[in-house]
């Protein structure tokens, strides 16, 4: 991997965030992606998908092909810095069950770095589609 890569993957993830765990409610789930859908999406797991309207008021929401319950609880994987609820996703300040693992191999850059070191190593190229995680609607 090439310097420009370096220096690209450096000021984007300067914050050396770290991957968190918790567990939300369905109810504090469905606040969240209200909050998603205000900010007109976030990074979103592959199994997430939200609708919006044009002015961020949430329509729906799916996890793996399923309705939010409200009544369950949900494991979430996120940052340690949007754990706290900041960036307007106060919905996380109800977490129960916190992991958040201290060490450096945990750091978010770490672990995309592995992950693009991995690709390299097999000679596979990392590409990124539009999936439609988030679709916005008319009102």
């Amino acid at each position: 991997m090439g310097s420009l890569f370096n220096i690209v993957f450096n000021f984007i993830n300067s914050r050396y965030n770290k991957i968190c765990f918790l567990t939300l409610s369905g109810a504090d789930v469905l606040e969240l992606f209200g909050q998603i859908a205000m900010r007109h999406g976030e990074g979103l797991s592959h199994s997430l998908r939200l609708t919006a309207t044009a002015d961020g008021k949430l329509v729906s929401a799916t996890v793996n092909g399923k309705p939010v319950d409200p009544n369950a609880k949900y494991r979430v994987a996120t940052l340690d810095y949007l754990a706290q609820g900041n960036d307007h996703m106060e919905a996380f300040r109800k977490k129960t069950d916190v992991v958040s693992p201290t060490g450096e191999e945990n750091n978010v850059r770490h672990i995309i770095e592995q992950y693009f070191k991995a690709a390299d190593a097999k000679g596979e190229a990392v590409s990124c589609t539009v999936e439609g995680r988030m679709k916005i609607v008319e009102k």
